[in-house]
């Protein structure tokens, strides 16, 4: 039964046109005002901590050997995409049980993992390609001790491999560049490794650097502070990205 209310407050049932009653004013005490009003904000609250997006694994946690997949059943939801509110042209994204799929943004595509990530002592390998674009197709943003780093293959025009930063410079100015450019829609494997001596990186199995951490120090390239503390992403060009794996090494 649908119902209307008159301007004097009296109820009508709008089908059969009958008075059910006459609304009286209601006044209440404050403290049954403020009862109301706190049951609304715990109820409120209680939905928001209901409503947090889902969190990824703790990789954290693995014990040395460990393996685990980062692309799988279950994993779709671990992954949260670069932010409009980060970058208001960031490029749109797609996770599935078996890759994920960048496309160019202006300037960068990305997803962040949203567990925790080890720091030291792991492994993280991958196959990636770029299928559209000329710039870096594979980037790597990953926690190097108590900073991050980004391992980035493809960029300064599908140029060269390289970290950024290491003391203060990017990856076209400092002792990782090393020179590679890269096929669009051929798959490329990387594997990166971090200890606490050394970052290592190799492509298609040569290995492209090798970064003695003594003596440098990593830091973040600035505005891709929102992938910590583990990030894929591209920069104006399209990539899938699979078989993402990272293993626990022993401690050094």
């Amino acid at each position: 039964m649908s119902v209307d209310v008159s301007a004097r407050g009296t109820l009508y049932s709008l089908e059969a046109n009958i008075v059910i009653q006459p609304l009286k004013a209601l006044t209440m005490h404050p403290i049954t005002i403020l009862s109301l009003t706190l049951c609304a904000t715990l109820a409120a609250g209680c939905q928001g901590l209901h409503s947090h997006s889902p969190k990824g694994p703790d990789l954290a946690i693995l014990e040395s050997g460990q393996t685990t997949n980062l692309i799988g059943a279950g994993s779709t939801l671990a992954w949260a995409p670069l932010k409009t509110d980060a970058y208001e042209t960031a490029g749109p994204t797609k996770v599935t049980d078996t890759q994920i799929t960048l496309h160019a943004g202006k300037p960068y595509a990305g997803v962040r993992w949203t567990g925790t990530a080890p720091t030291d002592n792991y492994e993280l390998s991958l196959e990636a390609t770029r299928t559209k674009g000329n710039d870096i197709f594979c980037g790597i943003f990953f926690p190097v001790g108590t900073n991050h780093c980004s391992l980035i293959l493809g960029g300064w025009g599908n140029s060269l491999v390289g970290l950024s930063m290491v003391d203060d410079l990017s990856a076209a100015e400092n002792e990782t560049a090393y020179p590679e450019t890269f096929t669009n829609s051929v798959w490329t494997k990387v594997v990166l490794r971090v200890t606490p001596k050394l970052i290592l990186a190799e492509v298609d199995g040569k290995q492209a650097i090798e970064l003695e951490r003594e003596f440098h120090r990593v830091s973040p390239y600035l505005g891709l502070e929102f992938f910590e503390p583990l990030g894929l992403f591209t920069y104006e060009s399209d990539a899938i990205i699979r078989n993402v794996h990272l293993r626990k090494l022993p401690e050094e």
